[in-house]
């Protein structure tokens, strides 16, 4: 959200909760809960794909577009890899977990977003010195399931 637009919105001074709710997040919907998978089924990002949300590129190309790593996770037999992170324990503690979860590459991405571009999925528009590029995440995202099992191998080819 725009700081500009804030005050023009519904609900602007009232509780999170009402903000959400004129978004489409309704009780039991929370976008927030994130599982292991880092950008997966599990993530904020799919959530938002529910959603059918907006994405927001400033300055950037497809490269720096996190959306697509959904589609990923959404391929058939996608490289893994072993991850691990200190995670925050029920007593305040930190203990080093390991995971296996899907390998991310954004090498194409901006060969992925120029094609998606061509399909007049996404508007091009000036913002300051920049250029933002606003998309449907759902519309982005499933382009680019379909792009990648196109363009990519997987561990089982």
């Amino acid at each position: 959200m725009i700081a500009n637009t804030a005050p023009a919105r519904p609900h602007t001074r009232a509780s999170l909760a009402a903000q959400l709710h004129d978004l489409g997040v309704r009780p039991g919907g929370t976008v927030l809960v994130h599982a292991s998978g880092m950008l997966g089924e599990g993530s904020p990002l799919a959530r938002l794909h529910d959603l059918d949300a907006d994405v927001l590129l400033l300055g950037v190309d497809h490269g720096s577009n996190t959306s697509l790593h959904l589609a990923e996770y959404r391929q058939p037999a996608p490289p893994r890899q072993r991850c691990g992170a200190a995670v925050l324990t029920a007593d305040g503690g930190r203990e080093w977990v390991w995971w296996d979860d899907v390998r991310l590459d954004d090498e194409g991405f901006a060969q992925l977003g120029a094609d998606l571009e061509a399909t007049g999925a996404v508007r091009l528009g000036p913002v300051g010195d920049g250029t933002g590029r606003l998309m449907r995440q759902r519309a982005a995202v499933d382009f680019a399931v379909e792009w990648l099992a196109r363009h990519r191998r997987t561990e089982e080819a």
